[in-house]
């Protein structure tokens, strides 16, 4: 009986010794396999050339993770975000406080009431990335028209380990 505790207590004592060992070695698996990514400070969103009789719903999030739901589905899950009605230009700049930073971005149109029944309503969206280097992989500026229920999701994150991830959605009713 004695023996096996002797055993035991070895065998505990091994493992909690080599579990730090252990953690580190799994944290510096990542290479960074992009070095010449440019990580920016901040970025700022401008909304413009609201159509005048035009409303939307603004979601940012600089904060958001990324699932796989039970159908295979991504989901974005926003840790932290800010909402915004826009009705006519927006401008907003966000800071980027991480190593790998990220932004989300809802834009969905609630109310459309053209003024001119013959030209649709539009928007213009633009993401701008700001600091030292060159963002014009992540920098976005794109007209869209919109009517009420079009969505525009937009998410760029910027990664020495994984370079640049840019993902567009656009969606009309």
């Amino acid at each position: 009986m004695r023996k096996s505790n002797y055993v035991f207590a070895f065998v505990f004592i091994s493992l909690l010794l080599s579990l730090p060992f252990l953690i580190s070695c799994a944290e510096s698996e990542r290479e960074i396999m992009f070095p010449e990514t440019d990580i920016p400070e901040s970025v700022t969103v401008i909304v413009k050339d609201v159509s005048e009789g035009t409303e939307f719903d603004l979601t940012i999030s600089t904060d958001y993770s990324e699932h796989k739901d039970n159908l295979g589905g991504t989901v974005f899950v926003y840790d932290y975000s800010e909402k915004y009605t826009v009705n006519n230009d927006f401008k907003r700049t966000f800071q980027l406080e991480t190593e790998e930073p990220t932004i989300a971005l809802d834009l969905t149109c609630t109310y459309d009431s053209p003024i001119n029944e013959e030209s649709p309503s539009s928007v213009r969206l633009i993401l701008q990335f700001n600091g030292k280097g060159n963002f014009s992989l992540g920098n976005h500026n794109q007209d869209y028209p919109v009517e009420v229920g079009t969505k525009i999701s937009l998410r760029r994150a910027f990664s020495q380990y994984e370079g640049i991830s840019t993902s567009l959605a656009y969606s009309a009713h």
